[in-house]
């Protein structure tokens, strides 16, 4: 029995075409999230960004992942969607900072965090690392 959700033939492959568009921009590519911003550019802000990036990446390949596993057969072809592989950047920081509700919660939490190193890729920490995992625990 399959359990997973479905989408109509129109909608998935604007689903697909929205995949597609990620990887043309590279939002799945953590130096590419990183090269879009300074060193001089307020850190906050840079941090935010990306942490949003990062979420809206997850938020789409659970999407993905509930419709149609890696790929799925469409009357005129296969709509390849995308796999934990193409993760290639590290986990949300789940932290107080992204929680912080009022302004004095985001000053605390600023001062006791540092923010995005520019210059660290963090690759050993990459979603990519830990696909097969990530398979194997949901059956893929």
């Amino acid at each position: 029995m399959d359990l997973r959700f479905s989408l109509p033939a129109t909608k998935l492959q604007l689903l697909a075409g929205l995949v597609r568009s990620c990887r043309k921009l590279g939002m799945f590519y953590y130096p590419n999230m990183l090269a879009r911003y300074r060193e001089v550019e307020l850190s906050t802000f840079v941090w935010v960004c990306i942490e949003e990036i990062k979420r809206f990446d997850l938020a789409l390949y659970k999407v993905c992942e509930k419709l149609t596993g890696s790929s799925l057969e469409d009357g005129g072809g296969e709509i390849s969607l995308f796999t934990a592989e193409e993760l290639q950047f590290p986990m949300p920081t789940n932290c107080s900072l992204w929680h912080a509700v009022s302004r004095d919660q985001w000053k605390s939490a600023v001062e006791e965090r540092a923010l995005v190193d520019l210059s660290n890729l963090s690759q050993d920490t990459w979603i990519s690392n830990f696909a097969g995992l990530l398979n194997f625990l949901f059956g893929i």
